[in-house]
């Protein structure tokens, strides 16, 4: 806060199975009622602070081995397979979760398409079923579970497409360049949550800077 951080896009709110490559230790527990209760605690804690909230990365990324940031994981768990994983997003939607993040993780069993790039996932299990309507962000493009679906055009079109409000390119300045003529700007309700989560942000004291 003191520096003027106002979405740190945290906190991590997968489960830890011991087996993930990539999420290990950023998780905060592998039982999904302690992770729930302390996001929520953490989510509050940011607030207090001046910032807000990301949780990540729906529905669940601690349970694959596979690194998204070099390949794209496959979890072959249905729906009920995934209950765990999804149960503190529906307790931190419940309580007013400002934002989250998807998953570059592909769930057979319920869409072909990776979760982050999935109409089904974002539309019809996120917004529909959970009543979410806060922002939604796209895991960074620029990352090897992304890559795997086409270029950086095709990912932020499918993005777009399935109900993505924010489309992160951390690692490739020139791609992220590019696709500022490339990406839809028109989406009215994408554009009404966007300014709905600044407005939330802008609205909170920051606190005082150490001189």
């Amino acid at each position: 806060a003191q520096v003027g951080v106002d979405m740190p896009l945290a906190p991590v709110v997968d489960l830890d199975y011991g087996a993930s490559t990539v999420i290990g230790d950023r998780a905060f527990s592998g039982d999904a009622a302690t992770v729930g209760a302390l996001a929520q605690a953490l989510g509050e804690g940011l607030r207090d602070a001046g910032s807000a909230s990301t949780a990540k990365h729906f529905p669940g990324h601690g349970y694959v081995v596979a690194d998204s940031h070099a390949e794209l994981p496959v979890d072959e768990r249905d729906r009920t397979g995934l209950a765990e994983d999804m149960a503190p997003y529906g307790a931190l939607i419940k309580h007013g979760l400002d934002s989250l993040m998807m998953a570059h993780v592909r769930y057979p069993a319920v869409d072909d398409l990776p979760a982050s790039l999935s109409p089904r996932w974002i539309d019809e299990i996120l917004r529909g079923d959970y009543g979410f309507n806060g922002c939604v962000f796209c895991d960074d493009l620029s990352m090897g579970g992304a890559a795997a679906i086409g270029d950086f055009a095709e990912r932020a079109r499918r993005a777009q497409q399935a109900g993505c409000d924010y489309l992160p390119i951390c690692n490739d300045r020139g791609a992220a360049l590019d696709l500022l003529d490339a990406v839809r700007v028109d989406d009215e309700a994408s554009a009404a949550r966007r300014q709905a989560l600044h407005a939330r942000c802008g609205s909170l004291e920051q606190p005082a800077r150490p001189l």
